[in-house]
């Protein structure tokens, strides 16, 4: 039997929607389903008796994650990705008026996947560890933004009552203040403030830059004036955003250890089973500016692409690999070179990191963002061909199954053996 091709329009607080066509377009059905087990369930039944086995579907949807991609991957049935700015200049080309519906975007998806099938990214169903790995790290990411949220709520808190404190930790986000905080929130209650408690605090939080003189000065000293009532209302505030960002701390430190185990587990697996290649994780943990949290959004973010082995779609979808113009009277020589922005943004932030890191630590890594700003590119740019070239070595090492090592790299970055370690590089800043 020919191929069914169905788009589903997935619905946030609406049901979702589907449309199957076969060949030439033809409509064989729709249905409309809600986010429910039952009901995903017999959307799938519903697919399946319009084909004589699973082999013979093809869905199309806006997102490569979520229960029903899940159910649909369970079943053996082939599910493509379409990028929903792929979707709009569809309904452009179907609609000029514009007009927009669960039921027209579902039909385009199923058209588009009968005609186009070879311009979209089939999902592949990752292994346990690499969802674990890709839930954990967003966590980690969502963590971070609301620990940070919170700390600079408390900085504005102590701005207005004690700045004092600020000068001793100006972003409010260490747990030695917080602790302090916890006993005495606002100046009223600090004048009260015993040495012994405020020393077994900078004790248990080890803190040795800053003398116990200075914290209790800190501590007492005459705030800013403020209006009535003004400190009452502070006194509770400031105790929930302290309780807020310890448990907000206490949850990221969770999530830290969870990624070191995940990442521990799979560089470790295949050595177990007696396989002499490297495992994936170690290769890349292996690179320089790769830590366990760099290490981890790689793998959660670009299974595939790194189990292809597929440098250009690694470094399509961190963002890295720019987007060339080149139309009209604009000619080749001349074509305009610009930055991406359709990209797997947490990616693109991971290997920002992860060459500015490197340009700091290695010194391969050093000689060729100093040779990009010597052509003059900006930081941005040069450190995005740093991570271009880290990803062709991160390919390269991942297909010999070997780690990193640099005495093996050749043209800049062999002559960067020869540049002094304690050789400055000067980064001039860029828009």
């Amino acid at each position: 039997m020919s191929s069914v091709f169905v788009g589903v329009d997935l619905g946030v607080a609406a049901p979702h929607q589907a449309w199957a066509v076969g060949p030439g377009r033809k409509k064989l059905g729709e249905k409309k389903f809600a986010h429910l087990g039952g009901d995903i369930r017999g959307f799938v039944d519903w697919i399946l008796a319009l084909v004589d086995s699973p082999g013979d579907l093809i869905v199309g949807l806006e997102s490569p994650h979520g229960p029903v991609v899940e159910e649909l991957l369970a079943h053996e049935i082939a599910v493509y990705h379409l990028n929903p700015k792929q979707l709009d200049h569809y309904r452009q080309c179907d609609n000029v008026a514009g007009a927009k519906d669960d039921r027209r975007d579902a039909r385009l998806l199923a058209e588009r996947l009968e005609t186009d099938l070879h311009s979209y990214r089939r999902v592949q169903p990752a292994g346990p560890i690499y969802v674990q790995l890709r839930e954990a790290s967003r966590e980690r990411e969502g963590l971070v933004s609301a620990l940070r949220a919170t700390c600079n709520r408390l900085r504005d808190e102590l701005h207005r009552l004690s700045p004092r404190l600020l000068s001793l930790c100006p972003a409010a986000d260490e747990r030695w203040l917080w602790d302090l905080l916890e006993l005495y929130p606002t100046p009223r209650e600090a004048k009260g403030a015993k040495r012994g408690k405020v020393r077994e605090v900078l004790k248990a939080r080890r803190i040795r830059r800053h003398s116990l003189g200075e914290v209790i000065k800190a501590l007492q000293g005459r705030g800013v004036s403020v209006a009535p009532g003004l400190t009452e209302a502070a006194h509770g505030k400031i105790l929930r955003l302290v309780r807020r960002a310890l448990s907000l701390d206490e949850s990221l430190r969770e999530v830290n250890s969870e990624l070191k185990s995940l990442l521990q587990q799979l560089s470790t697996e295949e050595e177990a089973l007696g396989n002499k290649k490297q495992r994936d994780a170690a290769v890349l943990l292996s690179m320089p500016g790769v830590g366990d949290v760099i290490g981890a959004t790689l793998l959660g973010e670009a299974t595939e692409a790194l189990r292809q082995r597929d440098y250009q779609a690694l470094r399509a979808v961190a963002g890295v690999a720019p987007v060339t113009v080149a139309t009209g009277k604009r000619s080749k020589s001349k074509a305009k070179v610009k930055m991406r922005y359709a990209c797997n943004s947490r990616l693109r932030n991971a290997l920002h990191h992860m060459a500015r890191v490197a340009s700091q630590r290695d010194l391969a890594a050093k000689a060729h963002l100093r040779a990009c700003l010597d052509r003059g590119h900006t930081l941005g740019r040069a450190l995005r061909s740093v991570a271009d070239r880290l990803l062709r070595i991160l390919v390269a090492a991942l297909r010999a199954g070997t780690l990193y090592d640099p005495s093996r790299l050749t043209g800049v970055y062999a002559q960067a053996a020869q540049v002094p370690a304690s050789q400055p590089l000067t980064l001039t800043p860029c828009a």
